[in-house]
């Protein structure tokens, strides 16, 4: 006979689960909060699958979080044709799509193997923990120590989620500026715009991400 004990987790499961159905139909309605939400519910299971899939021989080119990136802008580009289903089937397609990006990266890092170049695939975004949660601290107006604000490991995720989801101009210029840290005139001549049109695209990407994390933090340590 069930204890109260696990009547109590299964209801908090079926609770969850029923978040994520009610998640998936707002995402389904062009709401990108609701997707990063989705994703960040899953992305430790999609690191540990992209990680376990890296031949031994590649790990030192390929890096999981340049394929997870790769995987999640793939999702909100393609979130258009997911065929309606419940949450069980969302993460299903999106478990399909990482696993076809890992074997495209390890396809490709094979050629230029035997090609004899060993360049790491880059998705745009770089992976520097350092960097994003000091971007994570400029977004929340924080001044305090990442230890002693919002900057946590879930917060690192759902910016990552949430630069994905950036239109892809925004992205890159967010990238170059804050991420790999370059200087808004670097940015101008990597993008090739003049300069308002650079603090236009930063402007607005600083906006977005700032609402995204803002809204994302109410799932953190829902999902593990």
């Amino acid at each position: 006979m069930p204890t109260a004990r696990t009547l109590v987790q299964s209801a908090m499961m079926v609770r969850m689960e029923t978040n994520k159905d009610a998640l998936l139909e707002v995402a389904l309605q062009g709401d990108k909060i609701a997707l990063q939400q989705l994703l960040i519910s899953r992305y430790e299971q999609l690191a540990i699958l992209i990680r376990a899939r890296i031949p031994a021989q590649l790990c030192s080119v390929l890096d999981v979080d340049d394929i997870l990136q790769i995987t999640f802008i793939h999702v909100f580009r393609g979130i258009s044709n997911f065929k309606a289903g419940d949450a069980d089937a969302f993460h299903a397609w999106v478990r399909s799509i990482a696993e076809a990006k890992v074997t495209d990266a390890i396809r490709s890092a094979t050629r230029k193997k035997r090609g004899g170049g060993w360049k790491r695939i880059d998705a745009g975004v770089a992976s520097s923990s350092e960097s994003l949660l000091d971007f994570i601290l400029l977004l929340s107006d924080e001044r305090r120590s990442p230890s002693q604000s919002a900057a946590t490991h879930e917060a690192v995720v759902a910016l990552k989620i949430a630069l994905a989801g950036l239109p892809e101009d925004q992205r890159e210029a967010i990238t170059l500026r804050y991420i790999d840290c370059l200087t808004i005139e670097e940015v101008i001549d990597q993008l090739n715009k003049s300069e308002p049109a650079v603090r236009g695209l930063l402007h607005r990407g600083k906006l977005s991400l700032k609402q995204s994390l803002g809204q994302s933090s109410t799932w953190f340590s829902k999902t593990q």
